[in-house]
């Protein structure tokens, strides 16, 4: 396997391409075949490591990878339970198999979630959002994610 998984989540409530606990997403693998000759019919197989991820779909047919050549691994579903702790890498057993041989490895998948853009401040007496791309108030790239609206100004509420 070369590269890192890649996880297509759209339709899932945070389409970012980050697994999340509860999202079900799609597993996108390079598998790259670094040998001298041809592996004919390769299959692939994987297998959940951890109670947390389930594979809704376990297996793929890549057919024929040439020497020094590489082959995507797709369509292979996969659901990151809620109880399970971003940050985390679960682990999958891969076992690919072709005519010529059998390989097994491991594949870590990384979960996230999509973190938060804003941070509300509200005293009650002053209501301030602040962002994490250095806007105050609102952030225009997040979709206009943020309080404005509630702002009260010191100045108001305590004249200097």
């Amino acid at each position: 396997v070369t590269g890192r998984p890649v996880i297509n989540d759209s339709g899932q409530p945070h389409p970012n391409r980050i697994l999340e606990p509860g999202e079900t997403g799609r597993l996108r693998l390079t598998v790259r075949n670094t040998g001298t000759g041809r592996a004919t019919g390769v299959q692939a197989l994987l297998r959940s490591l951890s109670p947390h991820l389930s594979l809704l779909d376990s297996t793929a047919d890549l057919g024929g990878i040439a020497a020094g050549d590489s082959s995507l691994l797709t369509g292979i579903r996969l659901k990151a339970e809620a109880g399970i702790r971003p940050g985390s890498q679960p682990e999958l057993a891969l076992t690919l198999t072709a005519a010529e041989n059998r390989w097994e490895g491991v594949v870590a998948v990384p979960v996230g979630h999509p973190g938060r853009v804003t941070a509300e401040v509200d005293t009650g007496t002053c209501g301030l959002t602040v962002t994490c791309r250095g806007g105050i108030g609102f952030d225009l790239a997040a979709g206009r994610q943020g309080q404005a609206q509630r702002l009260v100004y010191l100045a108001r509420a305590f004249p200097w």
